[in-house]
């Protein structure tokens, strides 16, 4: 940014773009106008969401053996991970990317290189404006880690819960999305 000369940006992130925003927006407020995470709340709220949210997110664990859960994931057409995704309408596309050299790997890797931080770490609170959107249909994240985030953040919170969609709101329902990310985005936060 400062290369670029951007003072201050507006951030947006979705699953493991949502936890990497979070803690960008905490560990860089200075270069944060306001962070809109997209199904997964703030670190801390998600550590103490309770049995629930454990039990939604079982498929982590199951990814942290070496090798095995690539082999699995592509097993009989990529059978266990379309039914994980419930057969989302881009898994197709999800899987020629996958396919490719290194990318599945590459992809679990993060639940590997993250589970105890997920579990265990200590996050700041967010000192920048945020705004949390949940969906209905989300069968990974429970609503609780992201309502209880507003624990977590200094600064004006604001939340939407959207229906009709699955865990992956910009590809259900983009212009419902956009239409919220505009309209927050020209709000005063002064």
């Amino acid at each position: 940014m400062d290369h670029l000369g951007v003072e201050r940006a507006r951030v947006v992130g979705h699953d493991w773009g949502a936890i990497l925003g979070w803690f960008f927006a905490i560990e860089h407020p200075e270069y944060v106008d306001r962070y809109v995470a997209l199904s997964v709340g703030h670190p801390t709220a998600y550590q103490k969401a309770g049995i629930s949210q454990k039990l939604r997110s079982w498929y982590v664990f199951t990814y942290q053996p070496p090798v095995i859960p690539e082999i699995l994931s592509k097993s009989f057409d990529w059978r266990l991970t379309r039914v994980l995704t419930r057969n989302h309408s881009e898994m197709d596309r999800w899987i020629k990317d996958k396919s490719r050299s290194g990318r599945l790997t590459a992809a679990i890797n993060w639940y590997r290189a993250n589970l105890s931080t997920i579990l265990f770490g200590s996050t700041p609170h967010a000192k920048v404006p945020v705004f949390g959107i949940w969906s209905s249909g989300d069968i990974y994240l429970t609503e609780r880690q992201m309502t209880t985030s507003a624990n977590y953040v200094d600064a004006p919170w604001r939340y939407e819960r959207i229906e009709n969609s699955s865990h992956w709101i910009p590809l259900d329902v983009p212009d419902r999305l956009n239409a919220l990310l505009l309209e927050y985005f020209r709000e005063s936060h002064a």
